[in-house]
Formats: C-alpha cells, structure tokens, sequence
C-alpha cells in the first residue's frame, strides 16, 4: 500500500465537493457510484464516502456528540480506539490499493481528526491536508437555506470546523479559497495544489484546461447583504484570507487559533449541557416503557398512550422514508451515470457509421470524376489538359474493380 490519502477539510458549504471533483481529475481516486449520494445541493455528488461517514456517526453517537457542538479534548479515552481502527483500516486499505493518491471528506472530520492521527501513525501512512475556506458570509446563508440553521448557530459551526482542522493539523495544509477557483489566476491555485499533493511528480497536468473545465454557476457569491456577527469568525477570516497554498504566514495563523479556542473554550459549559440533553434525548427515542417508569393516569391515560404509541410508528416509518429516498438517490445516480455513457457510446457509433459512409462516398467513381472536373474548370491549366488521361485512367479503375 504505496498510495497516500489526502484529507478535503472545510466548515461546510464551502466547496469541498467541487475541489473533490478537480481532484478527481487530476487523478486522485474518489468515491463515485452508489458509494457518494447526489442531492440538490451536490447534483453531481458529494463525494462522501458513505463507509467511513457511518463510522464518524458511530463514534458521534457512543461518545453522545452533536456534529455542530464542540468534541471534548479526551473524548478517545471513553472509548475502545481499537475497534474504531479495525473499521477504518480495512475501509482505507481498500481505497489506497492500486493507486497513488485518494482523497476523502465529511464536515465531521475536522473534531474526529484525533482519532485519524491514531490510524496514521499505527498503520505509518503519511497523510495530506487541504483545507477549503470560503466566505463565511456565503457558507452561512447556504446551511440556513439548505438545513434552515440558525446564522449565529452556522457562524458557531464555521469557526469550530475551521479552528479544528487547522488545530488537529497545526496548520501543515494546503490552503485553497473556493472564490480563487473561478478568477483567471486559477490556473495557479491548481498547479499548486497538483505539485503540493504529488510532491515533484512527473504526472502531466494542464491546469488552465481544468481551469476552463470549472462551471461560472458554481459562484453563488450571494450573500443577501449579511454581515458575519462573531467577532472570532472576523478575526480568524482576516487572517485566512491572507493565507493561500502551503507557503503562508503559518505562526500568525495558528496564533489566531489558538486565540479563538481559548475563548470558545470560556463557554464549554453550554455545549457540555447541550450534550448531555442531546444525548439523553437520544436515549429516549423509540425506547418502550419500562418497568416502574411513570405512566399517564385519569381518563385521557389511553388516547395518550395511544397517540405515543402512534408517534413512535410514524416516526419509524419517516426513517424507513428517508432510508427509501436516499437509496433512491443512489440508483438516480447510478442510472443518471449509466445514461451518460450509453448516450457516448451511441454517439461514438453514430460518429463511426458517418465517418465510414463519407468515406465510401469519397471513394465512389461518381464523387472521384465530379472532383477532376470541377478542379479543371475551377483552376484552369494542367488540370484540364490531363482531365482526359485522367477520366480514362479512372474508368478503367472502375472497369478493373468490376472484375
């Protein structure tokens, strides 16, 4: 296992799946099929690999986490670490098998990242970072409209994803702005991050080919005139935007922080008690009554027990639902693929039948001797004199084929 896995960071509706799509084309293997899900938001895919995200969710829900509050610092000592790495371990060898490079995202990366730099450094696989920051203005609008979060709720959530990646990692990543990626100096954020995740390699690589490749509609830089409200977020911005590439003021940035993380540290308490109503909410979900728990009396005691019980059926049917439409996505995608490449192929084969019937049209007799005679009167001179010779020695080509 020779290849290296690169690890695509970002708060959140900041433009992870299109760099996933670049480097795909670049070369570096992706999830693609039934293995990534297809949405409004990613029409072409997410590019999450549906494995490794169901192992995030796992350790999400045994260490009683929400994706948008803070992990606590130790949370690898509640749990058994050794059996969360027999379920990566296989899941990464699999993808890095044949190939050099592989790259993976889910937002939930940037808080699980410990557990990640146990696996690396156990299994001696040196991995590579990219972190993609777009305006926080923009993400923040795009989680209100696509999951209805709260915009102070999605500032939270930019700023802890963002502080963690670049925590976890110490800052030892490759920066890319998702507006950089449609200006004309795009070319040379690409070529950059080629040369940053195949290190001095020879691979043939045209980045303003992949430069005209990326969609303008992709820029939805609206913002709806909003003005980012957290003074931690404006202040960690500032300095991101004067850090690109991998050749950036790296001190100044960690600096910042480390600044950001001691404050949010200061309020811990609320996410604490978040979590710990998170979590016994969860405990309670779907969970029958149970011996010397309270029950409801008086004479409404069976209408409600009645309605709970119809709650609960309705709530596992709106499970089975969205277990039925996301597989639903799945085969969309599938078949949306599939489509695509029998419309090539016929396409191909149509191209191929023309091609041939020119060819046999300019090989005809007729189509021969309509050429020598519009070339004698259209450019009089030699080619009239041997018109002729030239008439008879195709008849008799003619004649000869015949046989």
């Amino acid at each position: 296992m020779s290849g290296r896995p690169i690890f695509i960071l970002g708060p959140g509706r900041s433009g992870t799946s299109l760099l996933m799509s670049l480097l795909n084309k670049m070369g570096v293997a992706t999830v693609v099929g039934e293995e990534t899900i297809t949405g409004e938001q990613n029409p072409e895919g997410d590019y999450e690999d549906r494995e490794l995200v169901a192992v995030h969710k796992e350790l999400l829900r045994e260490i009683g986490a929400h994706p948008y509050l803070p992990v606590a610092s130790d949370f690898l000592d509640g749990v058994d670490v050794g059996r969360y790495l027999k379920k990566i371990s296989p899941i990464v060898e699999s993808r890095l098998t044949g190939v050099q490079r592989w790259a993976f995202k889910d937002p939930m990366t940037a808080s699980l990242l410990p557990l990640w730099v146990r696996y690396f450094n156990s299994a001696k696989i040196p991995p590579i970072y990219v972190l993609v920051i777009r305006n926080p203005a923009a993400s923040v609008v795009s989680m209100h409209r696509q999951y209805n979060d709260s915009y102070e709720l999605a500032e939270l959530v930019w700023l802890l994803r963002v502080c963690d990646s670049l925590f976890h990692t110490g800052g030892n990543c490759f920066i890319v702005h998702y507006e950089d990626l449609f200006l004309e100096s795009a070319q040379d954020v690409l070529a950059g991050l080629h040369e940053y995740i195949y290190q001095g390699s020879s691979r043939s690589f045209d980045a303003n080919d992949l430069r005209r490749g990326i969609k303008s509609s992709l820029n939805r830089a609206q913002y709806d005139n909003y003005q980012i409200k957290n003074p931690l977020l404006q202040q960690l911005y500032s300095v991101l935007l004067e850090s690109r590439g991998a050749d950036f003021d790296r001190a100044e940035l960690m600096r910042v922080v480390m600044n950001c993380r001691a404050q949010m540290v200061a309020f811990y308490g609320w996410a604490d008690l978040a979590k710990d109503l998170y979590r016994k909410l969860n405990n309670q979900r779907g969970r029958p009554v149970l011996r010397g728990e309270r029950k409801f009396d008086g004479p409404n005691s069976e209408p409600i027990a009645q309605l709970i019980a119809e709650n609960r059926a309705c709530h596992k049917q709106l499970l089975a639902c969205r277990e039925e439409v996301q597989s639903f996505r799945v085969k969309l995608s599938s078949l949306r693929k599939g489509n695509e490449k029998a419309e090539q192929e016929n396409l191909r084969a149509i191209n191929e039948k023309l091609r041939r019937k020119l060819y046999g049209l300019k090989a005809s007799t007729s189509y021969r001797l309509s050429a020598l005679m519009v070339a004698a009167v259209k450019k009089p001179g030699m080619s009239t004199v041997l018109l002729p010779w030239r008439m008879a020695k195709l008849a008799f080509l003619a004649f000869m084929a015949k046989k």
